[in-house]
C-alpha cells in the first residue's frame, strides 16, 4: 500500500538539510472534506512546540473574527 502523500511530502521535508532552521510543519488531524480551507503562510516559534496551526498570536486574531463574523 502506499505512504499517505501528506506523510510522504512531511518526510521529504523532515529530511532536507537546505534549511537546518526550518521549523517542523504543523500539520494535525485527518484529511476532511469541508468547504473552508485555512492555509498559513508559516507556523511561527510557538506552532511546532505546541503541535498544532495557528495557535498563538495571528491564530487567536484570526479565530477573535471568526467568532465576530459569526456571532458566537
Amino acid at each position: 500500500m502506499a505512504a499517505d502523500p501528506i506523510q510522504r511530502h512531511l518526510a521529504q521535508l523532515s529530511a532536507c538539510t537546505a534549511c537546518p532552521r526550518m521549523h517542523k510543519p504543523v500539520v494535525v488531524g485527518r484529511p476532511v472534506r469541508s468547504r473552508v480551507l485555512l492555509v498559513g503562510q508559516a507556523p511561527g516559534d510557538k506552532e511546532p512546540l505546541l503541535g498544532r496551526p495557528f495557535a498563538w498570536t495571528a491564530g487567536k486574531t484570526l479565530f477573535k473574527w471568526f467568532h465576530a463574523a459569526l456571532g458566537w
